[in-house]
């Protein structure tokens, strides 16, 4: 599960930091994790990292709900051990992942991610815009370590987990209120009262005047036109 720390906020910093423990050996966590190119696969607002040279990549992302582009550069790399970045221009940020053993032969991943919020961002928005950001990097961890261990069938961007919650719910109310409703149908017609059958009789006058009355004078009608056709005008018999 994954551990999340408080939000920390350094001057006009803030800082988020977050680990989660991997069910693979490290040398396969560190050499997923060190292709920044795959981090579209497992972060959400990630749209391409791709290399430009000398250790650098440009980024395009959103940040704090704001679509942005940036170099960063690679400042630190540590075979199965550590990967830090920071970028070069546009949106200020760095972030820095480790890797270390478990006991049990999995890996424990710690992140780190600087970011400096656009200007204007003050009280309320910026709580909100914070808070939303640091769920979106425990997300991102947990995507990682379902691509890690085979688990990612849809693609971070194609979650939405508050719209499927709901949708969820609606199914689920939707499916509760079918329930009810036919409970109280078989409620009903267990609660009518129920007549005997009708006898030979019943049946008979029922053919013209009962329920069943609009058949039963249909048939009358077809058979005083038969004997009309058969026994001329003269002995046609009214219709109505």
């Amino acid at each position: 599960m994954a551990q999340t720390t408080p939000m920390e906020q350094t001057g006009k910093r803030l800082v988020f930091e977050d680990s989660i423990e991997v069910q693979a050996p490290v040398q396969e966590v560190y050499r997923r994790f060190s292709d920044l190119t795959r981090f579209p696969d497992f972060m959400r607002n990630v749209n391409e990292v791709r290399p430009v040279g000398e250790n650098r990549y440009h980024w395009v992302a959103r940040l704090f709900g704001i679509k942005q582009e940036w170099d960063a550069e690679i400042t630190e790399r540590e075979q199965n051990r550590r990967l830090a970045w920071r970028s070069l221009n546009g949106a200020q940020n760095q972030g820095t992942v480790s890797f270390s053993d478990t006991s049990n032969g999995n890996t424990l991943v710690r992140m780190r991610l600087e970011y400096t919020p656009p200007a204007g961002k003050a009280g309320e928005v910026l709580d909100n815009l914070t808070k939303t950001t640091q769920r979106e990097v425990r997300e991102d961890l947990e995507n990682f370590r379902r691509v890690v261990t085979g688990q990612m069938g849809v693609h971070p961007r194609d979650m939405e987990p508050e719209a499927a919650y709901h949708g969820n719910l609606e199914q689920m109310f939707g499916s509760l209120a079918n329930v009810v409703v036919g409970c109280r149908r078989r409620q009903r017609r267990a609660l009518r009262p129920r007549c005997p059958p009708a006898t030979p009789e019943q049946s008979t006058q029922l053919g013209d005047r009962g329920p069943r009355g609009h058949a039963g004078a249909e048939d009358g009608r077809r058979a005083r036109a038969h004997l009309a056709l058969h026994h001329g005008a003269d002995h046609a018999i009214p219709l109505g």
